[in-house]
């Protein structure tokens, strides 16, 4: 009609030239065969040997019943050709329905490749058709061949279904949940403990206002602890919020995730006896310096389920302490921040110090961070970050070579605060002192003019480790052979120590050390390579005892013992880890933690 032949009167032309149980004279009757995805596919493997069907076959009817038998008599004898290609059996498909497949490529099969073949064999995989590697099917052009595609296929659903396990990062199984699933991924709040607030504690033996910058604190580290129903609202006590001893002049950095449930204008109120500090995102929103005066912070925008990240800073000159924070949402009345509406930061089980040398960029030197920035004063001194035997580290050279607490302030720790010290490390070469003394791997201790209660010393640089005078230590060190701890408990006791138990270590080989205290630190477990070597007891440290000095890597010693090689990694816990955490953390695996 009009020129114009219609679907059904081409199916019997079609039909009589070549069979009528051939896929073109299936795909025709209701519509022209350009509508079937089946026709189409087989279709793709002829234009690729550039045979072409009339197109009013395939689009419109626009042809006479003479043009419908020359392009259908063209399709027989290209089937009958018998060449065996996969063009060929695509043609005996659409002539005569010989069963034919088109999306049965062989792994060497070049591109471009049919997107109903990558969506049918990625839904196979288990994708939703909403998945964005299936809704912008342009990505797959970039394989050559068809095992290269699967292989890519392969890789983003099992990174979706097992993350980091798999492969890749948090980020990139984020990434492949949409790619895959269509899905955007809002993750749960992390740590064993979802709801609460982590609170470092430092020793402040007097107010200044240096010593406790809105980066961080500069003085002596107590410990880590959670505040378990949220932030305190604390009116005047004595009581002691924490197990790390009885230290009246202290400050208290409090951190958390704040999740608003709605979106608006939020204010927060704030009150202490001494001096507290808000921020919000790194911006200060408040600062309150005297005699529990409720002080409201600015205004902040805030959209619902971000996290904003909430530091408060909590200083006390010591007797009875105070604190309390409210919220206002949109100009309501004020009222206590829900503890359902606050994280912690990070996980609990992730180190409270981490030096990870292996993730600082090579030729680092001078003054770094740890991981969570406990500390603000520590300083490669002699050192740098390099690669030694294949391993990214801090590159240990010999005397005075190492990370040293003193970039600023001589910022120490309190021993008791850490339950468990690992590191990955690498001792090349190993000189004992003349009379066989060994040097220190790690070392905490005080010198004869410490005075930890009084103000933190300034500007000094590295002061040697002498045997013969210190009057407490822990140390972490090595003979030729072996490797062990070493300590004095007791200051009033200088010849007191401990250490006897000793693993064997391979000298020039990198290998992973783990102490780990026992519940009461009267003893303690060491682990080499992640096997438990040994058990020892020892006198408990003093609860309160701070240790100002802290050397990472080859100290200065007097008596002429040293080092050299690297330390890819230290880190201190204030938990006890497991043999299975050890194990983690010898193959640096906290990323991994579900």
């Amino acid at each position: 009609m009009n020129g114009v032949l219609s679907p059904t009167c081409l199916q019997g032309v079609v039909g009589n030239v070549c069979s009528p149980n051939g896929l073109l004279a299936q795909s025709l009757g209701s519509a022209y065969a350009g509508s079937s995805d089946s026709f189409n596919s087989a279709n793709n493997y002829l234009l690729q040997r550039g045979f072409t069907l009339h197109s009013g076959i395939v689009n419109d009817g626009r042809l006479s019943v003479q043009d419908a038998m020359t392009s259908a008599n063209g399709l027989r004898t290209f089937a009958n050709t018998g060449d065996g290609s996969r063009a060929t059996s695509a043609a005996l498909n659409l002539c005569y329905g010989t069963p034919f497949d088109p999306c049965l490529y062989q792994p060497t099969d070049s591109g471009p490749f049919d997107p109903r073949c990558i969506t049918q064999t990625a839904m196979g995989m288990g994708y939703n058709g909403a998945g964005a590697l299936l809704q912008n099917t342009d990505y797959w052009k970039q394989f050559n061949t068809w095992a290269d595609l699967v292989q890519a296929m392969t890789w983003w659903k099992q990174v979706a279904d097992k993350g980091p396990a798999y492969a890749g990062t948090a980020a990139d199984q984020t990434t492949a949940i949409q790619n895959v699933y269509g899905l955007s991924v809002k993750y749960p709040k992390q740590g064993c403990n979802n709801f609460g607030v982590l609170m470092y504690r430092y020793f402040f033996p007097t107010w200044d206002a240096t010593l406790f910058p809105p980066q961080g604190p500069q003085t002596h580290f107590l410990g880590r602890y959670i505040f378990k129903n949220g932030f305190p609202n604390q009116g005047s006590t004595t009581q002691d919020m924490t197990p790390a001893g009885g230290y009246l002049t202290e400050g208290q950095r409090m951190v958390a995730d704040f999740y608003p449930t709605t979106g608006g204008t939020y204010q927060f109120l704030i009150a202490c006896d001494d001096y507290v500090r808000l921020q919000v995102n790194g911006q200060v929103l408040a600062e309150v310096g005297c005699c529990s005066v409720p002080t409201p912070s600015q205004t902040v925008q805030m959209v619902a389920d971000q996290p904003y990240e909430m530091i408060v800073d909590l200083w006390n000159g010591g007797g009875p302490w105070s604190f309390t924070i409210a919220m206002s949402v949109g100009g309501n009345a004020w009222a206590p921040i829900p503890l359902q509406q606050l994280s912690m930061v990070q996980d609990r089980r992730l180190p409270t110090i981490e030096l990870a040398f292996n993730k600082m960029p090579v030729g680092t030197t001078g003054q770094i961070a740890d991981t969570d920035n406990v500390f603000q004063n520590f300083q490669l001194v002699n050192s740098s970050i390099g690669t030694l035997n294949g391993k990214q580290c801090m590159l240990v050279t010999g005397p005075g070579s190492g990370v040293f607490n003193m970039a600023n302030y001589i910022q120490g720790v309190r021993l008791r605060g850490m339950k468990s010290l690992t590191m990955m490390v690498q001792i090349s070469s190993l000189t004992p002192s003349s009379s066989g003394l060994t040097p220190s791997i790690v070392g905490f201790y005080n010198l004869p003019d410490t005075n930890i209660t009084a103000y933190p010393r300034k500007g000094l640089g590295p002061q040697p480790f002498n045997y013969i005078q210190r009057p407490n230590d822990f140390i972490i060190t090595a003979n030729g052979s072996t490797i062990y701890p070493w300590g004095i408990q007791n200051p009033t006791v200088g010849s007191s120590g401990f250490g006897a138990a000793s693993l064997p270590y391979p000298l020039g080989q990198w290998f992973h050390y783990a102490f780990v205290w026992n519940d009461d630190f009267a003893g303690y477990t060491a682990y080499l390579n992640g096997v438990s070597g040994n058990q020892a007891p020892l006198t408990p440290y003093d609860v309160q005892l701070i240790m100002e000095q802290i050397r990472i890597g080859c100290d200065v010693h007097p008596e002429g013992q040293s080092w050299t090689g690297g330390i890819a990694w230290f880190r201190a816990f204030d938990y006890q880890l497991s043999k299975e955490l050890v194990q983690m953390d010898m193959n640096d695996g906290w990323d991994s933690l579900v």
